[in-house]
């Protein structure tokens, strides 16, 4: 399975930083951003995972939420 995420203007991905379910993922397609995917392998069809990895918000980030 792979998961594709499309950061916002001024955000870019923390090499090193992408866990799944709390194991160390390589550094997804996209390097930086702001297109990120992530190779996850097969999940089951009742499967509840946790991903998580780091932003790097810069100056050019839009004003909101």
């Amino acid at each position: 399975m792979r998961l594709v995420d499309v950061l916002p203007k001024g955000f870019a991905f923390v090499s090193g930083t992408a866990r799944l379910d709390g194991t160390r993922l390589v550094d997804p397609a996209g390097n930086k951003g702001p297109q990120l995917e992530f190779a996850l392998g097969p999940i089951a069809n009742d499967a509840t995972l946790t991903l998580v990895y780091r932003l790097f918000i810069g100056p050019t980030a839009q004003l909101g939420d």
